[in-house]
């Protein structure tokens, strides 16, 4: 750790983020909100998410992160 990498705490944990990787954050953010916004649309479905649905979006997040 240097004076000049951040920090994340939450409840979950802490990380230490390198000042080298900071300027990549906010692409990370975006793959990640992309991703999961299949998992979150097919958990809201009306009436519920089966197995089925919550493999195929898990896949679709898998597929939205790479690169």
């Amino acid at each position: 750790m240097t004076d000049e990498d951040l920090v994340h705490a939450s409840k979950h944990g802490t990380k230490v983020i390198p000042r080298q990787i900071v300027d990549k954050i906010p692409e990370a953010i975006g793959k990640l909100l992309r991703g999961e916004s299949f998992v979150i649309k097919a958990a809201r479905q009306k009436g519920g998410i089966g197995i089925t649905q919550l493999n195929e979006s898990w896949e679709k997040f898998a597929n939205a992160i790479k690169n």
